[in-house]
């Protein structure tokens, strides 16, 4: 199994001497001394703070592994802040204002450019991670998995999933570190016989290795930042020097650990990302296959290695071909798409004596599919037919599904049945959707008490029409991927 050891370097507020930053360094140093690499996930506010103490030997240590981004700024507004009234467009514009900045002081102080941007405590948005594959980046700590599956692809960008932590406030104390370490030897084995290709091993928030809690929770709690000269008034309380040599005999022995486990291969995010691809071509069974479970089970579903929306708009291109080549193609270009923009409509504006689409309505939907992605980047919501009737995003899904199998077998369909309600995006929407709610409920400290996610959890359900899996390079050797 691939895992990534990662570290999320964040405290912006612990004063110089404190040492805290002297945890960044020797957490980097022991992980490079022990011949292996992490992937340093780095606030800019941070790099850019080490850079003013001068602490250029933190930042060499840094520029021994693998960066990344976890966001430019750790006070308000944080993303679900600034997204909270934002719709995509807007949305993504204001993601990429804000991130660019921490991706470009990154690079330039340490002299590499950041494999990824990463999720920042409980904030997720079907945007940041949208921006963080227009930066050429991916998306770290992703909830945007499926099941069975911690690699993805959703929005457009590779999402990396699986994690397992707990131990920067144990280093310090050798019963309860030693109690972690046996439930992630029982972690590893169960994801190896699960057959997980990929996790994260979280190594710690330097900042907490040392301080008894997060120093600037209290500075940036409940949606408000306390005056700079107010931070040290919250600083907890921080550990001892015997308890800060245990820290940093416990970590090196989980460095060990891992690097010995003959189940564990550890990459950094930089070369996992190489990893994985998608796949260029759809072929003509993978549709049938994927027609015939969406109609069985009358839901929207993924392909093996397609999201739906790709499985669509290649329903979508084969009608098209069937009518000028009269059979199905074998195979198709596979179709970046992006979910629609708003919710799809889910009662088909049909007369109820006829709820069905005729096959030249099938025919004109296909088009509208098609043109109306190569112009806008996005699936459509709705789908309009003749005098003034629509049918939603899952009321078309569900017509090519019913078609294509009849398609197969070169028969044209003159009519196809619809249900009166269809779904408006994948099941596994809704269980984003609870996830990303339930962490805010579970103790983000931070985010202000009247916050509504509603607009940005329509988006990341929205965009579960481009989530799937993803394609682990060295199955496909010698093959077209």
């Amino acid at each position: 199994m691939y895992v990534a050891l990662c570290c999320d370097v964040e405290d912006i507020f612990a004063p110089p001497e404190k040492g805290l930053d002297d945890v960044i360094g020797w957490m980097a140093d022991i992980l490079a001394d022990e011949g292996l690499r992490g992937t340093f996930l780095i606030v800019g506010q941070k790099i850019r703070q080490l850079q003013e103490r001068g602490r250029s030997d933190v930042i060499s240590a840094l520029a021994r592994h693998d960066v990344g981004s976890h966001t430019d700024s750790t006070t308000h507004p944080f993303p679900w802040e600034y997204l909270e009234d934002k719709g995509w467009e807007d949305g993504l514009r204001e993601v990429l204002r804000r991130e660019e900045p921490a991706v470009r002081d990154i690079e330039a102080i340490i002299g590499k450019r950041p494999s990824c941007l990463s999720r920042h405590g409980g904030d997720f948005a079907a945007q940041l991670v949208r921006a963080a594959g227009e930066m050429d980046l991916a998306y770290l700590y992703s909830p945007a998995m499926l099941p069975g599956c911690t690699v993805t692809w959703y929005a457009g960008t590779l999402n990396l999933g699986g994690f397992f932590g707990g131990f920067d406030r144990i280093y310090s104390d050798d019963e309860a570190f030693e109690r972690r370490m046996r439930e992630l030897d029982a972690y590893i084995a169960q994801e190896v016989r699960k057959g997980t290709e990929f996790t994260v091993i979280f190594l710690g928030h330097p900042c907490v290795v040392k301080a008894k809690d997060f120093p600037g929770i209290i500075a940036i709690a409940n949606g408000r930042n306390m005056p700079r000269e107010r931070w040290e008034e919250f600083l907890p309380e921080f550990k001892t020097e015997e308890e800060m040599r245990r820290a940093r005999d416990n970590y090196r022995k989980l460095v060990r650990y891992i690097r010995e486990h003959p189940d564990l291969e550890v990459k950094t995010v930089a070369e996992v990302r190489e990893l994985y691809a998608q796949k260029s071509r759809i072929h003509r069974d993978e549709l049938w296959e994927t027609a015939r479970r969406a109609v069985s089970e009358g839901e929207v579903l993924p392909g093996s290695y397609f999201s739906a929306g790709e499985v669509l708009l290649a329903w979508a291109e084969s009608v098209r071909t069937f009518v000028s080549e009269g059979k199905l193609p074998e195979s198709l270009e596979r179709r970046d798409v992006l979910g629609p923009e708003s919710d799809p409509l889910r009662t088909p504006e049909l007369p109820l004596t006829r709820y069905w689409l005729g096959w030249e309505e099938l025919l004109a939907a296909a088009d509208v599919l098609i043109k109306h992605t190569r112009s806008t980047g996005h699936l459509p919501a709705w789908v309009a037919l003749e005098e003034g009737r629509r049918i939603g995003l899952g009321s078309a899904y569900e017509a090519m599904a019913k078609a294509y199998p009849r398609l197969a077998e070169g028969k044209v369909p003159d009519r196809i049945p619809l249900e009166k309600f269809a779904p408006k995006y994948p099941p596994i929407a809704a269980e984003l959707d609870g996830e990303v709610r339930k962490s805010l409920y579970g103790g983000v400290r931070y985010i202000k008490p009247d916050i509504n996610l509603d607009r940005i959890t329509r988006h990341i359900r929205l965009q579960c029409w481009t989530l799937k899996p993803a394609l682990l390079r060295t199955e496909r050797k010698g093959r077209e991927l």
